[in-house]
């Protein structure tokens, strides 16, 4: 099952990426990157903050995609918006 959601994570940034005819981004040597995503366009007028731990990442509004860049390691990623939802990567 984990590898299953993997596989369609991986695909859903492929496909946002290629909608926009953007490339994929290698992270530098020794780091990890990130892909976040909005796939659908409703609530394009709210700004959706995204963080990494405590750290602010940056923001962005409408259908696209924003990357990081960071150490390998355990994270936990999270967007504040009008509620905020956690992941842990």
């Amino acid at each position: 099952m984990k590898y299953r959601l993997l596989l369609i994570a991986c695909l859903s940034v492929m496909l946002c990426l290629d909608s926009y005819g953007q490339q994929l981004i290698s992270p530098k040597a020794g780091k990890s990157m990130v892909y976040f995503l909005r796939s659908s366009g409703t609530g394009s007028l709210i700004n959706f903050k995204y963080f990494d731990g405590e750290q602010y990442l940056g923001k962005f509004s409408g259908r696209t995609c924003f990357t990081y860049e960071c150490d390998p390691g355990a994270h936990i990623f999270w967007v504040a918006a009008e509620n905020r939802d956690f992941v842990t990567a």
